[in-house]
Protein backbone atom coordinates (compact mmCIF):
# COMPACT_ATOMS: atom_id res chain seq x y z
CA UNK A 1 0.00 0.00 0.00
CA UNK A 2 2.78 2.18 0.94
CA UNK A 3 4.60 1.27 -2.51
CA UNK A 4 1.15 2.28 -4.65
CA UNK A 5 0.65 5.58 -2.44
CA UNK A 6 4.48 6.49 -3.53
CA UNK A 7 3.88 5.71 -7.01
CA UNK A 8 0.80 7.81 -7.42
CA UNK A 9 2.51 10.69 -5.46
CA UNK A 10 5.58 10.76 -7.76
CA UNK A 11 4.41 9.49 -11.07
CA UNK A 12 0.65 11.24 -10.96
CA UNK A 13 0.82 13.83 -8.35
CA UNK A 14 4.14 15.24 -9.20
CA UNK A 15 3.50 15.89 -12.81
CA UNK A 16 0.07 16.90 -11.96
CA UNK A 17 1.16 20.04 -9.39
CA UNK A 18 3.67 21.01 -12.57
CA UNK A 19 1.07 20.69 -15.01
CA UNK A 20 -0.94 23.51 -12.71
CA UNK A 21 2.01 25.82 -12.16
CA UNK A 22 2.28 25.94 -15.87
CA UNK A 23 -1.23 26.78 -16.41
CA UNK A 24 -0.88 29.33 -13.69
CA UNK A 25 2.07 30.78 -15.44
CA UNK A 26 0.44 31.32 -18.22
CA UNK A 27 -3.12 32.64 -17.01
CA UNK A 28 -0.52 35.33 -14.82
CA UNK A 29 1.95 36.17 -18.01
CA UNK A 30 -1.38 36.87 -20.01
CA UNK A 31 -2.44 39.50 -17.39
CA UNK A 32 0.96 41.19 -17.28
CA UNK A 33 0.89 41.29 -20.96
CA UNK A 34 -2.50 43.34 -20.50
CA UNK A 35 -0.38 46.23 -19.02
CA UNK A 36 1.31 47.38 -22.07
CA UNK A 37 -2.02 48.03 -23.38
CA UNK A 38 -3.75 49.52 -20.58
CA UNK A 39 -3.13 53.37 -20.84
CA UNK A 40 -4.15 54.27 -17.27
CA UNK A 41 -1.74 53.92 -14.46
CA UNK A 42 -2.57 54.01 -11.10
CA UNK A 43 -0.14 52.87 -7.44
CA UNK A 44 -2.92 50.23 -7.09
CA UNK A 45 -2.93 49.02 -10.40
CA UNK A 46 1.01 48.90 -10.57
CA UNK A 47 0.92 47.01 -7.62
CA UNK A 48 -1.30 44.60 -9.09
CA UNK A 49 0.68 43.81 -12.16
CA UNK A 50 3.53 43.65 -9.36
CA UNK A 51 1.74 40.97 -7.73
CA UNK A 52 1.11 39.26 -11.06
CA UNK A 53 4.34 39.17 -11.68
CA UNK A 54 4.94 37.43 -8.35
CA UNK A 55 2.80 35.02 -8.82
CA UNK A 56 4.37 34.17 -12.18
CA UNK A 57 7.77 33.51 -10.92
CA UNK A 58 6.51 31.75 -7.91
CA UNK A 59 5.03 29.43 -10.17
CA UNK A 60 7.84 29.25 -12.19
CA UNK A 61 9.89 28.33 -9.11
CA UNK A 62 7.26 25.56 -7.66
CA UNK A 63 7.36 23.71 -11.04
CA UNK A 64 10.93 23.76 -11.23
CA UNK A 65 11.26 22.44 -7.50
CA UNK A 66 8.66 19.88 -8.31
CA UNK A 67 10.72 18.74 -11.38
CA UNK A 68 13.88 18.75 -9.99
CA UNK A 69 13.30 17.24 -6.46
CA UNK A 70 10.45 15.01 -6.93
CA UNK A 71 9.61 13.90 -10.01
CA UNK A 72 13.27 13.93 -12.06
CA UNK A 73 14.86 11.55 -9.30
CA UNK A 74 12.10 9.53 -8.74
CA UNK A 75 10.32 8.97 -11.84
CA UNK A 76 12.79 9.86 -14.20
CA UNK A 77 16.09 8.67 -12.57
CA UNK A 78 18.04 11.86 -12.82
CA UNK A 79 21.32 12.01 -10.42
CA UNK A 80 22.19 14.74 -8.81
CA UNK A 81 25.94 15.67 -7.91
CA UNK A 82 25.07 19.07 -5.88
CA UNK A 83 22.67 20.35 -4.38
CA UNK A 84 23.63 23.95 -5.37
CA UNK A 85 20.70 24.10 -7.88
CA UNK A 86 18.34 23.02 -5.59
CA UNK A 87 19.01 25.37 -2.55
CA UNK A 88 19.09 28.00 -5.61
CA UNK A 89 15.28 26.98 -6.38
CA UNK A 90 14.48 26.86 -2.49
CA UNK A 91 16.13 30.62 -2.02
CA UNK A 92 14.12 32.03 -4.97
CA UNK A 93 10.89 30.10 -3.95
CA UNK A 94 11.05 31.22 -0.25
CA UNK A 95 12.04 34.90 -1.58
CA UNK A 96 9.11 35.32 -4.26
CA UNK A 97 6.46 33.83 -1.22
CA UNK A 98 8.04 36.88 1.17
CA UNK A 99 7.77 39.14 -1.99
CA UNK A 100 3.79 37.76 -2.72
CA UNK A 101 2.92 38.57 0.91
CA UNK A 102 4.55 41.85 1.22
CA UNK A 103 2.71 42.43 -1.80
CA UNK A 104 -0.90 42.08 -0.39
CA UNK A 105 -0.37 43.74 2.54
CA UNK A 106 1.26 47.09 0.29
CA UNK A 107 -1.80 46.71 -1.77
CA UNK A 108 -4.44 46.62 1.25
CA UNK A 109 -2.48 49.83 2.41
CA UNK A 110 -3.31 51.52 -1.04
CA UNK A 111 -6.62 50.45 -1.23
CA UNK A 112 -7.07 52.28 1.94
CA UNK A 113 -5.14 55.66 0.81
CA UNK A 114 -7.22 55.48 -2.21
CA UNK A 115 -11.14 55.15 -0.17
CA UNK A 116 -10.13 57.18 3.05
CA UNK A 117 -7.93 59.99 1.42
CA UNK A 118 -10.01 60.18 -2.43
CA UNK A 119 -8.31 63.49 -3.05
CA UNK A 120 -4.77 63.46 -2.41
CA UNK A 121 -3.47 59.77 -1.96
CA UNK A 122 -1.37 60.70 -5.44
CA UNK A 123 0.18 63.04 -3.66
CA UNK A 124 1.20 60.88 -0.28
CA UNK A 125 2.30 58.01 -2.48
CA UNK A 126 2.87 58.32 -6.14
CA UNK A 127 2.99 56.38 -9.10
CA UNK A 128 7.64 57.10 -8.87
CA UNK A 129 7.14 56.15 -5.10
CA UNK A 130 5.20 53.26 -5.97
CA UNK A 131 7.79 51.65 -8.25
CA UNK A 132 10.64 52.32 -5.35
CA UNK A 133 8.54 50.23 -3.20
CA UNK A 134 7.69 47.33 -5.62
CA UNK A 135 12.07 47.69 -6.15
CA UNK A 136 11.87 46.91 -2.27
CA UNK A 137 9.69 44.57 -2.12
CA UNK A 138 11.34 42.82 -4.92
CA UNK A 139 15.21 43.10 -3.58
CA UNK A 140 14.99 42.66 -0.01
CA UNK A 141 13.09 38.99 0.43
CA UNK A 142 15.13 37.33 -1.56
CA UNK A 143 18.42 39.36 -1.32
CA UNK A 144 17.68 38.41 2.67
CA UNK A 145 17.27 34.58 1.99
CA UNK A 146 20.48 33.97 -0.73
CA UNK A 147 22.57 36.05 2.09
CA UNK A 148 21.02 33.37 4.86
CA UNK A 149 21.71 30.35 2.88
CA UNK A 150 25.56 32.02 2.71
CA UNK A 151 26.04 32.82 6.03
CA UNK A 152 27.00 29.15 7.28
CA UNK A 153 30.94 28.29 7.11
CA UNK A 154 30.64 24.31 5.69
CA UNK A 155 27.29 24.47 5.48
CA UNK A 156 24.61 26.15 2.30
CA UNK A 157 26.16 27.70 -0.69
CA UNK A 158 29.69 27.82 1.33
CA UNK A 159 30.02 23.41 1.46
CA UNK A 160 31.66 22.11 -1.48
CA UNK A 161 29.32 21.82 -4.59
CA UNK A 162 26.77 22.64 -1.88
CA UNK A 163 27.30 18.65 -1.03
CA UNK A 164 27.34 18.77 2.97
CA UNK A 165 24.76 15.98 3.19
CA UNK A 166 21.29 16.30 5.11
CA UNK A 167 23.31 17.84 7.82
CA UNK A 168 24.31 20.75 5.51
CA UNK A 169 20.78 22.30 5.54
CA UNK A 170 20.64 22.38 9.31
CA UNK A 171 20.40 26.38 9.40
CA UNK A 172 17.00 25.78 6.97
CA UNK A 173 15.59 24.01 9.52
CA UNK A 174 16.31 25.77 12.33
CA UNK A 175 13.31 26.47 14.70
CA UNK A 176 14.06 30.22 15.13
CA UNK A 177 14.39 30.68 11.30
CA UNK A 178 11.49 29.25 10.43
CA UNK A 179 9.74 30.77 13.44
CA UNK A 180 10.62 34.13 12.11
CA UNK A 181 9.24 33.49 8.39
CA UNK A 182 5.72 32.25 10.25
CA UNK A 183 5.53 35.39 12.40
CA UNK A 184 6.42 37.52 9.16
CA UNK A 185 3.79 35.96 7.43
CA UNK A 186 1.36 35.88 10.26
CA UNK A 187 2.07 39.93 10.86
CA UNK A 188 1.26 40.41 7.56
CA UNK A 189 -2.00 38.30 7.27
CA UNK A 190 -3.13 40.18 10.59
CA UNK A 191 -2.48 44.04 9.55
CA UNK A 192 -3.70 43.04 5.83
CA UNK A 193 -7.28 42.04 7.41
CA UNK A 194 -7.12 45.05 10.11
CA UNK A 195 -7.09 47.16 6.72
CA UNK A 196 -9.80 45.72 4.62
CA UNK A 197 -12.01 45.93 7.96
CA UNK A 198 -11.12 49.68 8.66
CA UNK A 199 -12.20 49.68 5.01
CA UNK A 200 -15.52 48.14 5.51
CA UNK A 201 -16.43 50.49 7.86
CA UNK A 202 -15.42 53.39 5.54
CA UNK A 203 -17.30 52.30 2.71
CA UNK A 204 -20.29 51.72 4.80
CA UNK A 205 -20.12 55.32 5.88
CA UNK A 206 -20.08 56.18 2.62
CA UNK A 207 -22.95 54.29 1.95
CA UNK A 208 -25.30 55.83 5.08
CA UNK A 209 -23.73 59.45 4.15
CA UNK A 210 -25.14 58.49 0.69
CA UNK A 211 -28.41 56.94 1.62
CA UNK A 212 -29.47 59.52 4.91
CA UNK A 213 -29.49 62.63 2.67
CA UNK A 214 -33.12 64.02 2.08
CA UNK A 215 -34.39 65.00 -1.24
CA UNK A 216 -35.35 68.86 -1.06
CA UNK A 217 -39.02 69.81 -3.16
CA UNK A 218 -37.78 71.50 -6.01
CA UNK A 219 -40.99 72.83 -7.06
CA UNK A 220 -40.84 75.36 -4.16
CA UNK A 221 -38.49 78.10 -5.95
CA UNK A 222 -35.92 78.55 -8.07
CA UNK A 223 -33.60 78.52 -5.39
CA UNK A 224 -34.86 75.75 -4.04
CA UNK A 225 -34.65 74.18 -6.84
CA UNK A 226 -30.40 74.80 -7.32
CA UNK A 227 -30.75 73.61 -3.88
CA UNK A 228 -32.08 69.88 -5.19
CA UNK A 229 -29.93 69.52 -8.05
CA UNK A 230 -26.61 70.22 -6.08
CA UNK A 231 -28.21 67.70 -3.16
CA UNK A 232 -28.88 65.40 -6.01
CA UNK A 233 -25.61 65.67 -7.41
CA UNK A 234 -24.03 65.27 -3.70
CA UNK A 235 -26.03 61.64 -3.74
CA UNK A 236 -24.91 60.56 -6.60
CA UNK A 237 -21.49 61.42 -6.13
CA UNK A 238 -21.45 59.89 -3.03
CA UNK A 239 -23.43 56.86 -4.38
CA UNK A 240 -20.54 56.55 -6.74
CA UNK A 241 -17.99 56.48 -4.12
CA UNK A 242 -19.50 53.82 -2.80
CA UNK A 243 -20.14 51.66 -5.66
CA UNK A 244 -16.02 52.55 -6.30
CA UNK A 245 -14.98 51.57 -3.27
CA UNK A 246 -17.13 48.44 -2.37
CA UNK A 247 -16.22 47.12 -5.68
CA UNK A 248 -12.36 47.76 -5.13
CA UNK A 249 -12.89 46.33 -1.31
CA UNK A 250 -14.96 43.18 -2.42
CA UNK A 251 -12.32 42.72 -5.08
CA UNK A 252 -9.42 43.18 -2.59
CA UNK A 253 -11.28 40.79 0.10
CA UNK A 254 -11.43 37.73 -2.52
CA UNK A 255 -7.71 37.85 -3.38
CA UNK A 256 -6.53 37.84 0.42
CA UNK A 257 -8.62 34.71 0.27
CA UNK A 258 -6.81 32.92 -1.92
CA UNK A 259 -4.20 34.51 0.08
CA UNK A 260 -4.91 32.42 3.49
CA UNK A 261 -6.30 29.73 1.25
CA UNK A 262 -3.15 29.23 -0.63
CA UNK A 263 -0.44 30.02 2.15
CA UNK A 264 -1.90 29.09 5.60
CA UNK A 265 -1.39 25.30 4.54
CA UNK A 266 1.90 25.72 3.36
CA UNK A 267 3.21 28.25 6.41
CA UNK A 268 1.57 25.49 9.17
CA UNK A 269 3.53 22.78 7.41
CA UNK A 270 6.51 25.30 7.22
CA UNK A 271 6.66 25.52 11.30
CA UNK A 272 5.92 21.95 11.88
CA UNK A 273 8.47 20.33 9.50
CA UNK A 274 11.29 22.73 12.17
CA UNK A 275 13.99 20.85 14.11
CA UNK A 276 12.40 19.38 17.25
CA UNK A 277 8.82 19.26 15.63
CA UNK A 278 6.37 16.82 15.36
CA UNK A 279 7.25 16.60 11.74
CA UNK A 280 10.39 17.05 11.26
CA UNK A 281 11.22 13.26 10.90
CA UNK A 282 8.36 12.46 9.30
CA UNK A 283 9.22 9.73 6.15
CA UNK A 284 5.76 8.28 5.75
CA UNK A 285 3.96 8.37 2.80
CA UNK A 286 0.54 9.84 4.51
CA UNK A 287 2.91 13.02 5.05
CA UNK A 288 3.92 12.97 1.21
CA UNK A 289 -0.44 13.47 0.85
CA UNK A 290 -0.32 16.10 3.24
CA UNK A 291 2.77 17.93 1.13
CA UNK A 292 0.68 17.20 -2.18
CA UNK A 293 -2.01 18.79 -0.34
CA UNK A 294 -0.05 21.92 0.93
CA UNK A 295 1.69 22.24 -2.66
CA UNK A 296 -2.23 22.24 -4.68
CA UNK A 297 -3.26 24.89 -2.27
CA UNK A 298 -0.13 27.09 -3.20
CA UNK A 299 -0.68 26.43 -7.06
CA UNK A 300 -4.38 27.38 -7.06
CA UNK A 301 -4.08 30.40 -5.17
CA UNK A 302 -1.81 31.71 -8.39
CA UNK A 303 -4.35 30.01 -10.70
CA UNK A 304 -7.34 31.92 -9.03
CA UNK A 305 -5.87 35.29 -8.79
CA UNK A 306 -5.39 36.13 -12.53
CA UNK A 307 -9.10 35.14 -13.26
CA UNK A 308 -10.13 37.39 -9.96
CA UNK A 309 -7.99 40.11 -12.09
CA UNK A 310 -9.71 39.31 -15.52
CA UNK A 311 -13.24 39.69 -13.78
CA UNK A 312 -12.99 42.36 -11.48
CA UNK A 313 -10.55 44.62 -12.12
CA UNK A 314 -12.04 46.92 -14.91
CA UNK A 315 -8.75 47.73 -16.86
CA UNK A 316 -7.35 44.08 -17.13
CA UNK A 317 -11.14 42.96 -17.73
CA UNK A 318 -11.87 45.38 -21.13
CA UNK A 319 -8.24 43.85 -22.05
CA UNK A 320 -9.11 40.28 -22.17
CA UNK A 321 -12.47 40.85 -23.85
CA UNK A 322 -11.12 42.81 -26.43
CA UNK A 323 -8.00 39.99 -26.67
CA UNK A 324 -11.14 37.57 -26.46
CA UNK A 325 -13.37 39.04 -29.25
CA UNK A 326 -9.93 40.02 -31.56
CA UNK A 327 -9.25 36.12 -31.16
CA UNK A 328 -12.88 35.00 -32.32
CA UNK A 329 -12.77 37.26 -34.98
CA UNK A 330 -9.25 36.20 -36.80
CA UNK A 331 -10.30 32.81 -35.78
CA UNK A 332 -14.13 33.10 -38.34
CA UNK A 333 -11.60 35.47 -40.77
CA UNK A 334 -9.31 31.69 -40.79
CA UNK A 335 -11.99 29.60 -40.95
CA UNK A 336 -14.20 31.90 -44.27
CA UNK A 337 -10.45 31.85 -45.90
CA UNK A 338 -9.95 28.06 -45.43
CA UNK A 339 -13.54 27.19 -46.48
CA UNK A 340 -12.82 29.61 -49.47
CA UNK A 341 -10.07 28.20 -50.25
CA UNK A 342 -10.81 24.49 -50.29
CA UNK A 343 -14.30 25.59 -52.59
CA UNK A 344 -11.66 26.96 -55.33
CA UNK A 345 -9.75 23.71 -54.99
CA UNK A 346 -12.75 21.68 -55.33
CA UNK A 347 -14.31 23.76 -58.38
CA UNK A 348 -10.52 23.50 -59.87
CA UNK A 349 -10.40 20.04 -59.33
CA UNK A 350 -14.01 19.46 -61.02
CA UNK A 351 -12.74 21.72 -63.82
CA UNK A 352 -9.73 19.32 -64.19
CA UNK A 353 -11.70 16.41 -64.22
CA UNK A 354 -14.75 17.22 -66.20
CA UNK A 355 -13.11 15.28 -69.33
CA UNK A 356 -16.29 15.55 -72.89
CA UNK A 357 -15.84 12.56 -74.91
CA UNK A 358 -17.70 11.98 -77.89
CA UNK A 359 -18.93 8.13 -78.13
CA UNK A 360 -21.79 6.73 -80.89
CA UNK A 361 -23.63 9.74 -80.73
CA UNK A 362 -23.71 10.69 -76.89
CA UNK A 363 -21.78 12.84 -74.93
CA UNK A 364 -19.80 11.15 -71.56
CA UNK A 365 -19.46 13.31 -68.58
CA UNK A 366 -16.57 12.76 -66.21
CA UNK A 367 -17.03 14.54 -63.03
CA UNK A 368 -14.87 12.86 -61.39
CA UNK A 369 -12.29 10.21 -61.90
CA UNK A 370 -14.46 7.61 -60.10
CA UNK A 371 -17.86 8.25 -61.62
CA UNK A 372 -19.55 8.27 -64.82
CA UNK A 373 -22.28 10.52 -65.68
CA UNK A 374 -23.56 9.53 -69.04
CA UNK A 375 -25.89 12.63 -70.75
CA UNK A 376 -27.40 12.17 -74.18
CA UNK A 377 -27.34 14.77 -76.15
Amino acid sequence: MVDVLSWILYFIAAPFLILLALVATVLNATIIASRFYVKSRSSTLEMTYSLAVTDTLSSIAQAASLFWNSFGPMALGMKHDSWCFSMALEVFRMGFMLTGVFHIAALAFLHYLRIARPFDHARIISLRKTHVLMIILWIVPTLSMAIYFWSFPGAGFQATNCNAGPTGMYFYYNIYFRSLISIVIVTMMVATCIIYLRLLKIVDSIRQKAVGIPKRDHKISDTSEKSDKSGKSLTSGDQNNFNRGHRTVVTATIIYGTFLFGWTPACCLFILTAEGMPLHDAKQSWFGVVFFISMLCMILKTITNPIIYATRIPEVRKFVRRYWKSSLKRKDITDQFTSSRRKSEDDLMKNNACIVMLQSGKILVFDSPSSLIPAVK
